[in-house]
């Protein structure tokens, strides 16, 4: 299965035989079970025997199987899913392009990337799905861009592609999550379905975040101390971030690229991106990489300012 979505999880898959002439294929052109022999290795012109149902044509019946590893696909129909001696290839019945098609065998519901919702068992996502949030990271959303698979699983070329589904897949029916190749590789994942030591769902300062798939992260304060957290949130952040939003500034003040008004996310791919994104707007004040050079902190400054009004 794939070596990496948020995510640890049963992946919810739905693979199978999707070409619209799947069953004149199987009745009619390929050899049929009764010609194909019980056997654990290749399957040999010899003695004829019913291997398969007669229903095994039915994408839930032989693709579940597939991605159970109730039987391996690559025993009879060869490590290159092209078929060895009676058991056809692959190819025969899917459709051009199906080994690199992510929406094949799994997501194609909500949109084209592959994630959920679907069970492996062909269940519609909800409360109990693996991870409820995989849409949440896999699309734009009012606080991030869209994530890509590789952020939290190691993405395959294609379904030959070692550990992901025929070959070398250690453990079937499971998404195994990989964060190493992703914006934040200090992530955990344990059993109870959640993000340990997570940067993404931190408070800005270190990977400090703890959240559980089934968590609502509906604002800033779900993650990081906020402009309404008040002046004991404010002490808990970095830096001189209390001084500034005790005396009324918002974030968009000091990070003019990232939130705008009322503190909305504008600039979705610089908020968890794994940086600290500095842009101070007013041309009195700049930074210089660790501090500010301009108006704010000469003598007499906050007076005047506070007297005549933030511009």
């Amino acid at each position: 299965m794939l070596r990496t979505l948020p995510l640890l999880l049963i992946a919810s898959f739905s693979i199978g035989c999707q070409c619209t002439t799947a069953l004149d294929v199987l009745s009619d052109t390929s050899p049929s079970d009764s010609d194909l022999v019980d056997s654990e290795g290749p399957l040999e012109d010899t003695a004829p025997v019913r291997y398969h149902a007669d229903d095994y044509f039915e994408p839930d019946v032989h693709g579940l199987e597939a991605k159970l590893a109730t039987l391996v696909c690559v025993s009879c129909h060869g490590e290159d899913l092209m078929g060895m001696g009676r058991a056809a290839s692959c190819d025969s019945c899917h459709p051009d392009g199906w080994r690199q098609d992510c929406v094949f065998c799994h997501g194609g519901i909500a949109d084209q990337t592959g994630a959920p919702p679907l069970h492996i068992s062909g269940a519609a996502d909800g409360p109990d799905a693996s991870f409820i949030p995989h849409q949440a990271h896999v699309v734009d959303t009012d606080t991030h861009v869209a994530f890509g698979c590789v952020q939290c699983h190691a993405v395959p070329l294609d379904v030959l592609s070692q550990g992901h589904l025929f070959l070398g897949d250690a453990s079937p029916a499971r998404a195994e999550t990989d964060f190493s190749g992703g914006i934040d590789s200090t992530v955990g994942w344990d059993d109870s379905r959640t993000c340990v030591s997570s940067w993404c769902h931190g408070d800005g300062q270190g990977a400090t975040g703890r959240v559980e798939h089934s968590d609502e992260v509906a604002d800033c304060a779900a993650c990081h101390e906020s402009t309404d957290s008040g002046s004991g949130g404010w002490l808990r952040m970095t830096g001189e971030h209390d001084e500034h939003l005790d005396r009324g500034l918002s974030c968009s003040h000091c990070h003019g690229d990232v939130a705008g008004e009322g503190d909305a996310i504008i600039g979705l791919s610089l908020h968890v991106n794994g940086e600290n994104d500095i842009a101070i707007g007013d041309t009195w004040v700049s930074w210089e990489g660790g501090s500010c050079d301009g108006l704010c902190h000469t003598d007499g400054f906050w007076y005047w300012h506070w007297s005549s009004g933030w511009e």
